[in-house]
């Protein structure tokens, strides 16, 4: 048999009359040629591949995020004098739209760390500047993120209570005066509807450089 059909519009139509479809024979049995396409409703966007390997061209959905103007980022670096204390307060939209968070930071010395879940926010804190990924895009998250800093644990405490939160992470980025960081590069979907404080202790005076990157979604479950 030969490659190619042809399928007819109406049952009394002759082969002559048919439209074809490319097909490819294989032992008596025809498998159908097709084009991959991903437009939307009436809408043709041919996937074509790579014209000097033939593969297929792909990217991540974080990536794909970033390009739908749907991703996050907070850069910044913050000089603590001993036992001071940056807490950073992340709020969630009560909604079906997910952060899925993801963050690092380096240390100039030992420093220790925390991540908190439901604490008590008593002082909302300086809003964060948060930029879009996409700088063509104007979305805006829908995370609201903020920090307070303060002298002491003690005076942390007043403005975001952590006595009754669920301690989420912990650890000691350095040791003694040594430098240090942490990556925490599985990224977090965050709770709807909660807050969060990711709180920083200066065991020794230093700085704080950290990043923290997201993309929002909604989730189809």
């Amino acid at each position: 048999m030969a490659d190619n059909v042809r399928i007819t519009e109406k049952a009394n139509s002759t082969p002559v009359d048919g439209t074809t479809v490319a097909t490819d024979e294989i032992g008596g049995v025809h498998y159908q040629v097709v084009k991959i396409d991903g437009g939307a409703d009436g809408v043709s966007v041919p996937l074509v591949s790579d014209k000097s390997s033939g593969s297929m061209p792909s990217i991540t959905f974080t990536h794909h995020q970033v390009h739908e103007g749907k991703a996050f980022e907070i850069k910044e670096v913050v000089d603590l004098s001993i036992n001071n204390v940056r807490d950073i307060i992340i709020t969630t939209p009560d909604t079906t739209k997910w952060g899925h968070f993801t963050f690092e930071f380096d240390t100039k010395v030992e420093t220790e760390w925390f991540l908190y879940r439901n604490p008590v926010i008593v002082t909302t804190g300086t809003p964060h500047d948060i930029f879009n990924c996409n700088e063509n895009s104007t979305g805006v998250a829908d995370l609201v993120v903020s920090f307070i800093d303060n002298t002491s644990v003690a005076n942390a405490n007043l403005d975001t209570t952590v006595a009754a939160a669920v301690q989420r992470a912990h650890g000691i980025s350095g040791a003694g005066r040594s430098a240090g960081g942490h990556d925490h590069e599985v990224e977090v979907i965050l709770k709807r509807n909660e807050d969060y404080v990711l709180r920083w202790i200066a065991t020794t005076a230093g700085y704080v450089d950290y990043h923290f990157t997201w993309y929002e979604q909604v989730n189809l479950a």
